[in-house]
């Protein structure tokens, strides 16, 4: 019963572990994407903790390869730095444009290393290889045809004719904007051009 009771409790661990680690890398796309604000997150304070992270699961592992408190290490580092994330985009619109893409992006490079040390493929790409070609034709065309419809709203409100009011007019096209507002926060930027919109994926 004993036994059982700790091969549980290892399981449930582990389950607990893989969360943290995916709902991490998750939110860093996020963050890249523009989907989640960030407060307090000072760049050159997340490389020091990187640092000292790293410093201190070489300590640890020299200690009889002690790799319990190398991933301990590795989840205080997950948690300091969603303790310093906001996760309301509108509340925090000021701090997107700062986001410290770099020292984000350098973590989840770090953490993943190390968990692949230790016998842990959690890559951002990983399994979705597969379906990458195939996943990005789809979005290619779901955004076509999205940009279609939002230039067809335009052409209408554009239509001069005697019926024409203009409170609706204005109305429509703040829709057009606020629709391309939000794809500018999902990685994709509209351009309105005298022959219709266009879009790329922001670099």
């Amino acid at each position: 019963i004993l036994a059982r009771s700790f091969e549980s409790a290892a399981i449930q661990q582990a389950l607990f572990v893989d969360k943290l680690f995916k709902s991490f890398f998750d939110t860093v796309q996020a963050c890249q994407k523009g989907l989640v604000a960030i407060s307090s997150l000072s760049e050159a304070e997340t490389i020091t903790k990187i640092r000292n992270a790293h410093e201190e699961i070489i300590d640890v592992l020299a200690n009889n390869f002690d790799t319990p408190s190398a991933m301990s290490r590795l989840q205080e580092l997950v948690h300091w730095i969603n303790s310093h994330m906001n996760y309301d985009v509108h509340d925090n619109e000021n701090s997107i444009n700062n986001i410290p893409t770099c020292a984000l992006f350098l973590a989840v490079d770090f953490i993943q290393a190390w968990l692949e040390i230790f016998g842990i493929d959690m890559s951002l790409s990983g399994h979705q290889n597969q379906n990458a070609s195939v996943d990005r034709i789809l979005l290619e065309n779901i955004i076509e045809k999205s940009v279609q419809f939002r230039t067809d709203i335009r052409d209408i409100c554009r239509r001069r004719s005697p019926t024409d009011e203009e409170n609706p007019k204005k109305s429509l096209l703040e829709q057009c904007d606020d629709y391309r507002l939000q794809m500018k926060y999902l990685g994709v930027e509209i351009k309105d051009r005298n022959q219709g919109s266009t879009w790329s994926f922001k670099k």
